[in-house]
C-alpha cells in the first residue's frame, strides 16, 4: 500500500513540475507603449528587410551589446528614408534589445541622434509574420501545387474524354 501511494506521489510530482511553463526572464522590464505613441515618438518607421548585422564587440566593459543593422526599405510609414537604412540597436534581450535576423523583414521605429537613427524593443520595433524571401517561396510552392492539380485534373479529363470516345 506504501508503494503504490509513494509510486502516486512520484509521478504526480513529476506531472505538477512538468505543468510549469518555463520561459527565460530578465531582470529589466520592457515596456512597449502604444503603436500610436511609438509612431509619434519615432522619427522614422519603415519597414524593411536586414541585409546586414554588425554585432559590436564589448571592449568598453558596458553590460549590453548593441549592433548596427541594415536594411533594404520596402515601405516608409513615417520621416524620410532611403532604398537602405542603417540603425544602430540594443541587440541583447537583458536590456530590451532585438535580435535582429538576416533576410528577415521588421517593422522598425527609430529616433535620429547626431545623425544616426536608434531602435530598440522599448519602441515597438517587431519581427514581420513574413520575410519577402519566406513569401516568395511560399508562392513558388504554391504554383508548383497547382501546377500538378491541374496536370492531374487534366491528365483525368482526357482519360474519360478517351473512354467515352471508345464506347460511342
Amino acid at each position: 500500500m506504501k508503494k503504490i501511494f509513494y509510486s502516486l506521489a512520484i509521478v504526480f510530482g513529476i506531472l505538477l513540475i512538468g505543468s510549469f511553463n518555463i520561459q527565460e526572464s530578465y531582470a529589466t522590464e520592457c515596456v512597449v507603449p502604444s503603436p500610436e505613441r511609438n509612431f509619434e515618438e519615432a522619427d522614422v518607421v519603415f519597414s524593411g528587410m536586414v541585409i546586414g548585422i554588425y554585432v559590436h564587440p564589448r571592449d568598453d566593459g558596458s553590460l549590453s551589446q548593441s549592433a548596427t543593422v541594415t536594411f533594404v526599405v520596402s515601405e516608409t510609414l513615417k520621416g524620410e528614408t532611403e532604398g537602405v537604412m542603417v540603425v544602430v540597436s540594443n541587440f541583447d534581450p537583458f536590456y530590451c534589445g532585438v535580435r535582429f535576423s538576416m533576410f528577415s523583414t521588421y517593422l522598425v521605429y527609430a529616433v535620429e541622434s547626431n545623425g544616426s537613427f536608434f531602435t530598440d524593443g522599448n519602441r515597438g520595433t517587431i519581427k514581420a509574420p513574413y520575410s519577402i524571401t519566406e513569401l516568395l517561396l511560399i508562392g513558388i510552392v504554391a504554383l508548383v501545387i497547382l501546377g500538378i492539380i491541374i496536370t492531374v485534373i487534366i491528365y483525368f479529363v482526357y482519360k474519360i474524354i478517351k473512354k467515352y470516345r471508345k464506347k460511342n
